[in-house]
């Protein structure tokens, strides 16, 4: 990650801090380096909003799934309960149906 990136973008007040992990990785979200620095730039917590990413991939671990629920209902550990928290979940689209244009056709 290019430090210098991060911070010139991070510092501005009107920039949205995006936390973004895996779900995978939600265990140990605590100690997250993203983490870290999203609150060292936004200490009150009105810029940084937590995005758990894969959840696909983690479903196959009760414990990673447990973990992100948590998150997500603002109970996993303190330093991730003062920022809100969204899941993304892929969604796949067939080559041919974007060719054809029927994707968002009713």
């Amino acid at each position: 990650m290019d430090e210098t990136l991060v911070s010139d973008y991070a510092q501005h007040n009107d920039a949205i801090l995006l936390v973004i992990v895996p779900a995978a990785q939600a265990p140990k979200m605590a100690s997250s380096r993203a983490l870290k620095i999203a609150k060292e730039y936004d200490g009150d917590g009105t810029r940084k909003i937590g995005v758990i990413s894969k959840i696909d991939q983690a479903t196959s671990d009760q414990k990673n799934l447990v973990d992100v629920q948590a998150l997500l209902l603002n109970q996993g550990p303190r330093s991730t309960s003062e920022m809100p928290w969204v899941a993304l979940i892929r969604q796949s689209v067939s080559i041919a149906s974007a060719q054809s244009g029927s994707i968002g056709s009713a």
